[in-house]
């Protein structure tokens, strides 16, 4: 099975990739780069109308509203859904459990400023490798637990729960 999952972060590939627990599942992740909800929507179809996969996961922000209709699948490929509240920052503030994460009021704008001064600043966040210092194997796991939404991710992208 092939999954690709964009506009999220890579730490979760090397988790999937270096268990047997996942051995059939192949994770590509492309990054939306910005823009809003139609602009990604669109790079997605463009790229499943080249592309064979049997999902994809699309992780949008949820600080834009979303268009009315959604498409379910794109040539053979179905696509699921999940928002990032506010934003992929904030998702990523609550996986490290970070306690300014309630401080900042949910704005996507306060949530970026937080993660990329504390976390990993704005030029780092273009290498995934260092998605891989901050996010920690225990930190995930016991997260998993913790936030049913990243439970529901890993579900999607088809690698289920891992203990």
């Amino acid at each position: 099975m092939t999954t690709t999952w964009p506009n999220t972060f890579p730490v979760l590939t090397a988790q999937s990739r270096k268990s047997d627990k996942y051995s059939g599942v192949k994770v590509t992740i492309d990054a939306g780069n910005g823009g809003g909800p139609i602009e990604l929507m669109r790079k997605v179809q463009g790229k499943l109308e080249r592309m064979d996969f049997d999902n994809c996961v699309v992780l949008m922000d949820t600080d834009l509203p979303w268009p009315k209709s959604l498409p379910k699948r794109v040539n053979k490929t179905r696509i699921h859904y999940a928002g990032a509240i506010p934003c992929i920052e904030g998702l990523f503030l609550k996986l490290l459990n970070d306690p300014k994460y309630h401080s900042v009021q949910h704005s996507s704008q306060k949530c970026k400023r937080h993660f990329h001064k504390k976390h990993l600043g704005e030029e780092e966040k273009y290498d995934k490798d260092n998605y891989h210092k901050i996010f920690k194997k225990q930190t995930l796991l016991k997260q998993i637990r913790e936030i049913p939404d990243f439970a529901r991710l890993l579900d999607l992208m088809g690698v289920g729960k891992c203990e």
